[in-house]
């Protein structure tokens, strides 16, 4: 191979090379490496035309789409970037793109070849092989092809790498490439420059070593500054992180504080938008996402790791023993169990998270088990599970126990072991803003006659249902603490001022409580037998420690602000339940239950409802197809006729490479035929007969006769062209 053609072969190696390990699938780079080779030690390339190409070529792109949303690529590394998945999907189908292309006759860049080369034919149609073609000729390659590679291994390397997995052969990788890259242009530079001058020339030895100087030097460059990137890459990633996902911070669960608003502003935000499919037998209810212990101003947090009084952040590891009910549904699933949790559950809520909720665990109160595809698990103070890395939209399962009857069972209803195994902490109960005098006031008179923690629990709730009304928005005059005004002056609010105003009321009577972020599920999808969070899901509550029962839900917010069931349409209901069998067999077939998927499919298909629309659709089909019948039948049957035979025509001048535009008239296309092909025996026949149609179709002399001098006279490309007389 020359210079040229080794430098595009290595271009492509490189990338397959890439692909191969961050993915750990070798199928399709070996297949690109394998192609790629043999197109470029052979000559025989096909001359597709510019149309075709880009219809090609966005074929491969819809079959990779596809591909993709069935099948992702899984990353072998494992440390993952921001969209890994699908930028490894788009290497994949760039790399295909490239292999595809060195199959193509480029004529533009032939063109460009045959304007400074003196002497070299017309480069022919059809297959081209190297035959044809002088032996100084040799078939180019397309300028755009080290850009595409560009693309691949951009998209390639689109995850973090450390120092001791993958930072050294990513480095290699992209200084190889980069240096192929230059040797394709200089190669492709000197080709044209000797063409010009009419013969093929080496270039000397000192330009080959100057030019190896300046790639070392370049090589040495991006080495140095790989090493500084790598050395920011925690900054660097964070920042792009927060770039992207700027929505991300503004939802329940996300981060270790709440800003006041930040619910309702979920709830604003495309209320009618998925977030969760979750499978259990009854409602699910209240599924926690973010829980926090310290209030300020208009905000709840909690403490940082390394502050004082921060809530425990304990690493769990897998466990091998369970109770029956859990079973390892997907080979690649762990089961963690909840630190001091009781040894039992009795109840499984499986949920499968939508893409913008895929980042963080949602889990009930009392959660016993955990099991998800991650190989590490946290779970912070307020038994909320942390993932220890990138959190996949991969479904999880939570198995619980009610509180009271572990409780029971296993603390033996001892208030004191209780207080001592859930370790209350004593910021549960501190009060950081002061409040005012008619707060405490207010704290008093609500708890009078209250002796217990859970009748105080009643007495707030109560207060706020009877006082209070909800409204999606609230509005606070200037120079007003937003939760005093709201306990003082009682306008309608929503769901993060009643359960902010029940938990500052707790605290002042003495009752431990915290602040919860998260989705109450109470819809129910009839067509998948599942319940479905949206985003107008989104709500807030209080947990509040009861001696006697553990911590326990603290509704404060009137029914009309609790979500509820919603009615959604059938319409909308079968779309989501297609989505949804959609979701669970691309799952499926990513662990290796194709069998499930099958069968998903088929219950679907057994349902009255999806029988109903088959039938409608198949009915509407043939309604359509008796119509175009006789639609048919109501025309002229000789018109039809001349109509197939100028398709007929037109197609035999498409196999000679010719093509009548769209808008150009059989008139003007009669006079290009003759002007571009005045010696072509054939394209004269064609002219002629296109003269003949125009004189049969517009001047109303369409008989038998007519269409069978039409047959006979449509010119062959092997056959002599037949005379026809003019019609008169």
């Amino acid at each position: 191979m020359s210079l040229l053609k080794t430098s595009a072969f290595l271009m492509i190696a490189i990338q397959a090379i890439a692909l191969g390990y961050l993915t750990g699938s070798f199928p399709l780079p070996i297949a690109a490496m394998v192609l790629s080779l043999i197109a470029l030690t052979t000559s025989t390339r096909f001359d597709v035309t510019r149309d075709n190409r880009i219809r090609l070529y966005m074929l491969v792109i819809i079959v990779f789409i596809l591909k993709h949303q069935v099948v992702p690529p899984k990353v072998a590394i494992d440390q993952i970037f921001i969209r890994t998945e699908v930028a490894l999907g788009i290497a994949q189908c760039v790399l295909a793109l490239q292999v595809m292309t060195l199959f193509f006759v480029h004529r533009e860049r032939w063109s460009t070849i045959e304007r400074v080369t003196a002497g070299l034919p017309a480069l022919p149609a059809g297959i081209v092989s190297s035959s044809q073609l002088p032996r100084e000729a040799e078939l180019p390659l397309p300028l755009l092809l080290p850009s595409l590679g560009c693309v691949a291994l951009v998209m390639s390397f689109d995850v973090q790498v450390s120092r001791t997995h993958g930072r050294m052969i990513t480095q290699i990788l992209s200084i190889c490439f980069a240096i192929s890259i230059a040797f394709y242009y200089a190669s492709t530079r000197n080709r044209l420059r000797d063409a010009s001058a009419g013969q093929v020339r080496r270039a000397p030895l000192t330009r080959y070593a100057a030019f190896f100087a300046i790639i070392s030097l370049v090589a040495t460059l991006a080495w140095a500054g790989s090493i500084g990137l790598y050395t920011y890459e925690d900054k660097i990633a964070a920042w792009i992180a927060n770039m992207v996902n700027t929505e991300a911070k503004q939802r329940a669960g996300v981060s270790n504080r709440s800003q006041l608003g930040n619910v309702a502003w979920q709830k604003l935000r495309d209320a009618d938008g998925l977030l969760l499919r979750v499978y259990s037998e009854k409602s699910p209810g209240y599924l926690r996402g973010m829980v926090l212990d310290t209030m300020e101003q208009s905000s709840w947090r909690s403490p940082q790791p390394d502050e004082d009084d921060a809530p425990p952040l304990r690493q769990l590891s897998p466990t091998s023993r369970f109770p029956d009910i859990i079973e390892k549904k997907t080979p690649g699933s762990r089961v963690f169990r909840s630190f001091k949790a009781p040894k039992a559950a009795n109840q499984e809520i499986e949920i499968w998270p939508v893409e913008n909720s895929a980042n963080r665990v949602f889990s009930k109160l009392e959660t016993s088990y955990l099991r998800i595809e991650l190989p590490q698990i946290s779970q912070n103070g307020h038994s909320v599970f942390v993932p220890d890395g990138r959190l996949e939209s991969n479904p999880y399962s939570v198995y619980q126990r009610p509180l009271d009857e572990a409780i029971r069972e296993e603390l033996d209803d001892s208030p004191r072991i209780l207080a001592r195994c859930l370790n209350i902490p004593r910021r549960y109960i501190n009060i950081e803003r002061r409040g005012t005098l008619d707060i405490h006031a207010l704290a008093r008179e609500i708890f009078r006659d209250c002796g217990t923690t859970a009748e105080k629990i009643t007495a707030v709730e109560r207060h706020f249902h009877q006082n209070y009304q909800y409204r999606l928005g609230i509005e606070i005059p200037l120079q007003h603490d937003p939760l005093i005004y709201f306990l003082n002056e009682r306008p309608p609010a929503h769901c993060e001022y009643f359960a902010s105003g029940a938990a500052l009321l707790l605290r002042l009577g003495g009752v431990p409580c915290r602040y919860v972020t998260g989705l109450v599920v109470s819809e129910r999808n009839e067509w998948s037998d599942c319940w479905v969070a949206r985003n107008r899901d989104a709500h807030a509550w209080v947990e509040a420690y009861d001696e006697k029962r553990g911590w326990v839900v603290v509704e404060a917010t009137p029914a009309t602000g609790v979500p509820d069931h919603h009615d959604t349409s059938q319409a909308k209901q079968v779309w989501e339940q297609l989505l949804n069998l959609f979701r669970q067999m691309q799952e499926w077939s990513r662990t290796g239950g194709l069998v499930r998927a099958v069968e998903a499919l088929i219950a679907l298909l057994r349902h009255p409802v999806v029988i109903l629309l088959i039938l409608a659709l198949a009915a509407m089909i043939l309604f359509r197809k008796k119509l175009r019948r006789r639609l048919a039948a109501a025309q002229d049957p000789r018109l039809l006729s001349i109509h197939k035979l100028l398709r007929k025509m037109d197609a035999r001048l498409r196999v000679a490479n010719v093509r009548r535009e769209e808008g150009e008239t059989l008139s003007r296309f009669v006079r290009r035929l003759r002007e571009e092909f005045p010696d072509d025996p054939f394209f004269k026949a064609a002219a002629e007969w296109y003269q003949h149609y125009i004189a049969y179709r517009f001047r109303g002399q369409i008989g038998e006769e007519a269409l069978q001098e039409l047959l006979n006279a449509m010119p062959d490309a092997r056959l002599k062209p037949v005379q026809m007389s003019h019609p008169t």
